[in-house]
């Protein structure tokens, strides 16, 4: 919530915002510009487990876990959660995702976005979108995960046509 509320602020008077996680890419992705015109987001504190399904072998973590301690929880679980990078020690899941790493697994397992069922987000104008799903195949609608925030041209929706 507290997220949603600094995004439709912001949103509201134009400042533009810089997500930060563990500082581990070296795109420069995460650097505000010079002049300091954007809010800084750091996700540190979004840190916690939410839920694990040992049974249907999916975990529920927020954007700030560092990815050593999701792999940690799922095998304490009896589960394997293979991203497995150089980082790994530092880096924050929501990094992984938004950069869709790859790490030493990806060939075996996929990039770290094909590890993903679900996700809940916050939308540029505030809102939260919630599209946590447990499942490995849900074509009960668009599958708006997929969608890059590079995506330049507005998202319209409209009902299949039968």
């Amino acid at each position: 919530m507290e997220v949603a509320k600094i995004v439709s602020v912001c949103a509201g008077a134009k400042i533009p915002i810089v997500p930060q996680g563990g500082n581990t890419g070296l795109c420069g992705g995460a650097a505000p510009h010079e002049d300091a015109s954007e809010v800084i987001s750091i996700f540190g504190r979004m840190n916690k487990v939410r839920g694990i399904d040992p049974v249907n072998f999916t975990i529920t973590v927020e954007a700030g876990c560092i990815l050593a301690d999701v792999q940690n929880v799922a095998e304490e679980n009896g589960a394997l959660f293979p991203l497995s990078l150089a980082a790994e020690g530092s880096c924050q899941i929501g990094g992984n995702l938004a950069t869709n790493a790859g790490g030493i697994n990806v060939l075996r397992y996929g990039n770290a976005r094909e590890l993903v069922l679900g996700l809940e987000v916050v939308l540029p104008d505030g809102r939260i979108w919630n599209g946590l799903r447990a499942l490995g195949k849900d074509n009960t609608g668009y599958a708006l995960r997929h969608l890059s925030s590079a995506q330049k041209a507005p998202l319209v929706l409209s009902p299949p046509r039968c």
